[in-house]
């Protein structure tokens, strides 16, 4: 309850309206829950206020509509009124004097008057209410205007240790804005810890820093077992709380990721004396959260806890540098866990993110000289040491082996043996940077794979093993080369409905080719894996968006009665919430191509984070683009997460598609597939049409289209188009002739 609720409420005006009309009328006053005189007009005995308290007390809060309690030695009725409004707790009381035997109440006009009153005050304080939260509100939208300005430039900062800076001064803005004592947050999985106070005494923070891992313990408790948020201005019970170490008021909230994960939890102080936290300061409490959210999630792993792909790059290129300088040992690990995929399929994919977090856990406690933990993608890890004498980074990896195979996995019941590929890059001047790094230690991890479970292998550029994947190095400095100087063609190889004629329009799916010094052109293959390998395909599929959307604002003016649809190819490590911005941006810029324009994802990506995924995929679709999942079917699971994602069309894995003339179980899961999609409404698309008997197997299914070398060879974008609009100019010139008679 807040005094301002009674503000404008004019007791004194009541009173003398009371005093006209009954010249006993002693007293109007207006009290809390505990008796104590809010608003005063007259006189009250210390008897009477004695009274007052006590039947207040044994009221409770009780919301009775009338409460009369006579004192006899002054002749006199106390009459309590309950009232209800904004949770005030309050009552209006009445003090009148009267004859020994009568009683105020047994006065009907008497008791029309009083809830005449009554009415009044509890309508003028209704209006305080309502303008007191307006004016809450009001605040609130200014406290996070000047909170969250200029926070801008650094929530999206990928580098772990900007990231840490942005979260000090999140906590310092909430000092400064709200008039807090005490910001805290922690993210235990993370290790972080950030704290920042404001201008208070140096006693409170001794008993704040005395009180605060007691006082944290019980609050996530709190919140854990009851809500989202909580605010406690009983510094009594904060102090019951904390076994007396300290008394203030507490607001706190948890950290959510945006797939529902708890990351961590924001908690803001006041001392005793400040005042209370409102109901607008837990509205902004939910809203710095999801700041804080935003900036942790930018460098860590919210399913482990450890550093993601673009957090550990940071201590890389510091390591580097400190190799160089200090001349220390430090080397890269990359794992590579076997079973992954086979438990996700087959136990569901809570059991395969359990899978990730154990081996997290595992990791953090095998490797103590590990100075950055983090998970790259899927079922791949990165470990970066610091190496000494008594064990060496190929030691180190044997610990991790053995650990990692020594505890096994258990779901449901189940014991599944588990295993992994450790590759290993030393950190040495020759390496350029942090990518690079990773790079070494992917190309590492696939020859150690190679080598059977349990396999390691230590980056030697000399070593034959390492010939077999030399040509992903190789391609670096020629994909850099065609992202400055947009050296790369968009190919396109088209879409074709199998049951009907296209008409004027053409979907494509849009391929990518690099055209070589020699004018020869390349296969995309090696270039994506070596991409892949090095952190660059996410700026390939980024160039190949932007350049896509451009052909076809060109297409509409070249070939203005033709009607062209583009399915894009992204990549894994594009399900960021970074890149689903960035094409968000570029379609709202060109916003008539949008219903032009289907992304394709493929299984394999969408399995590895669902729950991001689908949020991602529906953010787009909310503007018109369509999706599709593509190379469906190569996971033991499919069916069972199909469901849940917002898509439009389904194509089918080509290594069924290719064999469904000759193998009667590639035909059936061709046609289950197809069955399945068309339940859901999806459209279903073949891939890998080699040949004629092929697409008549496909036509006969009801599978609606195919793509493949039967149907349509790849070609220069352009290219296609012009063929397309010779072909739809032929055979309307063909249709107008049977028209006429001739040529039929």
């Amino acid at each position: 309850m807040t005094v301002d609720m009674f503000q404008g409420v004019d007791v004194e005006k009541y009173r003398t309206l009371l005093d006209e009309r009954f010249a006993t009328t002693m007293a109007l006053a207006i009290v809390d829950r505990y008796g104590r005189i809010l608003d005063l007009d007259g006189e009250l005995s210390s008897q009477c206020e004695a009274v007052i308290s006590k039947v207040v007390s044994e009221l409770d809060g009780g919301l009775q509509e009338e409460v009369g309690q006579y004192i006899p030695n002054e002749n006199a009725l106390l009459l309590l009124i309950s009232i209800d409004v904004c949770s005030s707790e309050s009552y209006l009381v009445m003090h009148c004097r009267f004859p020994p035997g009568e009683s105020f109440t047994e006065h009907d006009s008497a008791s029309k008057a009083a809830e005449i009153v009554y009415e009044a005050i509890s309508d003028g304080m209704r209006l305080n209410c309502e303008l007191n939260d307006m004016a809450d509100d009001l605040s609130a939208r200014y406290e996070e205007l000047n909170l969250f300005y200029g926070l801008d430039d650094i929530v999206e900062i990928k580098d772990v240790n900007k990231g840490q800076i942005a979260l000090k001064k999140l906590a310092d803005n909430c000092n400064r804005y709200l008039n807090t004592d005490v910001v805290s947050i922690f993210v235990t999985s993370a290790n972080i810890d950030v704290e920042a106070h404001g201008p208070c005494p140096r006693e409170f923070r001794d008993k704040w820093e005395a009180a605060v891992e007691l006082l944290r313990e019980k609050v996530v408790a709190c919140l854990v077992s009851h809500e989202n948020s909580l605010v406690i201005n009983d510094t009594a019970e904060i102090a019951s709380l904390t076994g007396g170490l300290i008394s203030a008021k507490i607001a706190a909230t948890t950290i959510h990721s945006n797939t529902g994960i708890i990351l961590g939890y924001l908690m803001l102080g006041r001392k005793s004396g400040e005042k209370d936290f409102s109901n607008s300061d837990r509205r902004l409490l939910r809203v710095i959260a999801e700041q804080a959210s935003t900036i942790v999630s930018a460098s860590y792993d919210v399913l482990t806890g450890l550093l993601n792909r673009q957090g550990i790059l940071s201590p890389l290129n510091r390591a580097i540098v400190e190799v160089i300088q200090n001349d220390t040992r430090k080397s890269l690990l990359i794992l590579d866990i076997d079973q992954f995929r086979m438990i996700n399929d087959s136990c569901g994919r809570e059991a395969g993110d359990e899978l990730l977090r154990s081996v997290a856990n595992q990791l953090k406690s095998t490797v103590h000289s590990g100075k950055a933990f983090a998970r790259l993608e899927n079922d791949k890890y990165a470990i970066l040491v610091e190496e000494t004498e008594s064990k060496d980074a190929s030691g180190i990896a044997s610990d991790i082996i053995r650990t990692i195979i020594g505890t096994g996995f258990r779901w449901d019941g189940k014991s599944f043996d588990i295993s992994a590929g450790v590759g290993i890059v030393e950190l040495q001047d020759t390496i350029e940077d942090a990518n690079e790094v990773l790079a070494l230690g992917t190309i590492s991890c696939d020859v150690a794979k190679q080598q059977g479970a349990g396999g390691i292998f230590l980056y030697d550029p000399a070593s034959a093993a390492i010939e077999s994947v030399r040509s992903a190095i190789d391609w670096v400095p020629h994909i850099r080369q065609a992202l400055e100087n947009d050296l790369f063609e968009l190919y396109a190889q088209q879409i074709v409905p199998l049951d009907q004629a296209p008409g004027n329009a053409v979907h494509y799916e849009i391929l990518l080719r690099l055209r070589a010094e020699d004018g020869t052109i390349s296969s995309p293959f090696q270039m994506i894996k070596a991409a892949e390998a090095y952190n660059m395909v996410t700026r390939i599929d980024q160039w190949v968006i932007k350049n896509t959307l451009e052909a076809l604002k060109k297409s509409r003016e070249q070939f203005p009665d033709i009607k062209v649809s583009c399915s894009i190819n992204m990549s894994g490590q594009s399900v960021t919430d970074e890149f689903f911005s960035f094409v968000r941006r570029l379609l709202l810029a060109s916003p008539e191509l949008i219903p032009n324009i289907n992304l394709e994802i493929t299984e394999t990506a969408v399995v590895s984070n669902l729950s991001s995924a689908t949020r991602l995929i529906e953010s787009l679709r909310k503007i018109g683009v369509k999706f599709s999942l593509d190379d469906f079917g190569t996971g033991m699971s499919s069916f069972g997460y199909l469901r849940d994602l917002p898509i439009d069309y389904l194509k089918i894995d080509g290594s069924f598609v290719k064999h469904i003339a000759d193998d009667p179980v590639s035909h059936a899961m061709v046609e289950s597939i197809h069955r399945v999609g068309h339940i859901m409404g999806l459209q279903t698309v073949a891939e890998f049409v080699e040949n004629d008997f092929i697409c008549e197997k496909l036509r006969k299914m009801g599978v609606d289209f195919g793509q493949g070398y039967a149907l349509n060879k790849p070609a220069p974008l352009f290219e296609q188009l012009e063929r397309f609009s010779r072909e739809a100019i032929q055979v309307e010139s063909d249709s107008e002739l049977k028209k006429t008679g001739y040529g039929a």
